[in-house]
């Protein structure tokens, strides 16, 4: 393993920077997130309460999919009775997070599987959106609970993998976008 890319001597263990400059965000897409950003910023989603809301729904969403049938159940009673809903422990959603991150890792591993098969147009779409999610993380990384953070680092670890796994996919089909 190179420590110091910059002093590695052995040619074999050098990563050219042209092998990397293919997953640089393109224009296109960076026009998409400035639009993307305009449009949360219009609707007042850029402020740091609605940043913190936006990191904890991120989350819930992840660890209240681990959740099973009668929490599920017991979740949609108490709402519709309007009992309040408690809370996740931090004990729990710690063992909570392990679970998600496996079932993230599942996703996208069936996800990346899926890829070859789209259309043009869909892998267009798809791109766009993993540009948009990753996007989104950046803007709420700040404001995600520490206890959550691991989630958010493997949701965003993903995103960017299979974002990758597009860019690929596209230059195969010679489907290549303006840096």
């Amino acid at each position: 393993m190179a420590s110091d890319p910059a002093q590695n001597t052995d040619p074999s263990e050098v990563i050219f920077i042209d092998e990397l400059a293919r997953f640089q965000v393109s224009k296109k897409e960076l026009d998409v997130s400035k639009e993307f950003e305009e449009t949360l910023a219009k609707g007042e989603f850029l402020t740091e309460e609605a940043l913190t809301k936006s990191a904890e729904e991120i989350a819930r969403v992840f660890l209240e999919s681990q959740f099973s049938t009668y929490d599920q159940d017991a979740y949609i009673d108490e709402a519709v009775l309007g009992l309040p809903h408690k809370p996740i422990s931090d004990e729990d959603r710690k063992d909570l997070s392990k679970k998600t991150i496996s079932v993230i890792e599942e996703y996208y591993n069936s996800l990346e599987n899926t890829i070859v098969d789209l259309k043009d147009s869909e892998l267009e779409t798809v791109r766009l959106n993993l540009i948009e999610s990753i996007h989104t993380s950046s803007l709420t990384k700040k404001y995600q609970k520490e206890s959550d953070k691991p989630i958010h680092e493997k949701n965003l670890y993903h995103l960017n993998r299979i974002r990758c796994r597009v860019i690929l996919e596209q230059e195969k089909r010679g489907i290549i976008w303006e840096k």
